[in-house]
């Protein structure tokens, strides 16, 4: 059973609520996904990324690559979060369609 967090979420922006809505639906802790990631990364590091408080390149393709997403799906919205289960075809008539909004 995993404990709730005792730090308050404030920063509700990609790519940090999107680590912590993908952590959470694989039932990863923080200490278990910095675990995860390849070479493994400190959990404080997961934590400062989910708080949107700094994070590199680096970290963030072994983070997406633990959480089998790729680093560009961590960027979006949040209303979004279905992206990952739309058709392909879905998918590829979006993508094309946010240049031309």
């Amino acid at each position: 059973m995993q404990r709730p967090s005792v730090y308050p979420y404030t920063i509700k922006e990609p790519p940090g609520v999107n680590v912590n809505r993908l952590r959470n639906t694989l039932g990863l802790s923080q200490r278990a996904l910095a675990e995860k990631c390849h070479p493994t990364i400190e959990h404080t590091t997961v934590r400062r990324l989910e708080h949107n408080l700094g994070f590199t390149q680096d970290t963030l393709e072994r983070v997406a690559r633990a959480l089998g997403v790729q680093v560009y799906e961590l960027f979006l919205p949040p209303e979004l979060a279905a992206w990952p289960t739309l058709p392909l075809k879905v998918r590829k008539r979006l993508a094309e369609s946010i240049p031309r909004a």
